[in-house]
């Protein structure tokens, strides 16, 4: 792909306030929304993106191609996607994975500066490994959890760190085996 053929696509997704890097990824300057466009994957390389990244409503099976760097929310919600591989790494505001058919919560944003609502998947289980500010919002109870009507968890501090310690029991376990 050429910058050429990236300002095309740019085009035809609406956006204009952006700058193509040296490694052809692209920054924006302003919010992305990109969702309801029926697509199956993110056609250009986003880099960092001032405000949000919406990619939701689509048939996208992948991440590729988000952004690493969000300062606003990122929503991927209502997708097809089976992993959070390729999610951005900094989220500044809520993330939203929320009805797709996700298996794992692997690749999961670093930090989020908000909630984090990953219900009505397929996981397995809840263990992320995300600094997160806000809420935590999941279809799936697990011991030690209490979760309110709305599927967000009630007890999210100490859940975690029972989760956590169980996560590094395991893998203890496993490897001295």
């Amino acid at each position: 792909m050429n910058k050429k053929t990236i300002q095309i696509k740019l085009k035809e997704l609406g956006i204009f306030d952006y700058t193509i890097n040296d490694n052809l990824s692209v920054d924006c300057h302003k919010s992305v929304y990109i969702g309801e466009m029926n697509l199956t994957e993110i056609p250009v390389t986003f880099n960092k993106v001032k405000g949000f990244f919406d990619c939701s409503q689509n048939k996208l099976t992948t991440l590729k191609g988000c952004p690493i760097e969000t300062t606003g929310f990122f929503d991927c919600s209502e997708n097809l996607l089976t992993s959070l591989e390729g999610s951005p790494k900094k989220v500044g505001g809520f993330f939203n994975a929320y009805k797709n058919k996700l298996i794992t919560l692997d690749g999961s944003p670093k930090v989020v500066n908000g909630d984090v609502d990953v219900r009505f998947n397929d996981i397995k289980h809840n263990w992320v490994e995300c600094e997160m500010t806000g809420g935590y919002y999941t279809s799936l109870v697990e011991p030690d959890m209490l979760l309110g009507k709305d599927g967000r968890v009630k007890n999210i501090k100490d859940w975690r760190y029972m989760n956590r310690r169980r996560y590094r029991i395991k893998n203890i376990l496993r490897h001295n085996n």
